[in-house]
């Protein structure tokens, strides 16, 4: 096997164990942040979008 090859196959081990064991379980924490802090503070475009409203005896649900 020539060294270059085998240099890059240890190479590309090492970069798919790195995203393994460091991104994945670093990305877990980030989204789910964003998915109960951020996404609930965003206003949704509801332009085009049949809304239904329930669960009122008066006003706007009645």
């Amino acid at each position: 096997m020539d060294l270059y090859l085998l240099f890059h196959t240890v190479l590309m081990h090492i970069s798919a164990a790195i995203v393994i064991l460091i991104y994945i379980p670093l990305s877990i924490p980030v989204k789910l942040f964003v998915w109960a802090f951020v996404k609930p503070l965003r206003k949704e475009d509801l332009r085009g979008k049949v809304v239904l409203i329930t669960g009122s005896s008066s006003g706007i649900g009645e």
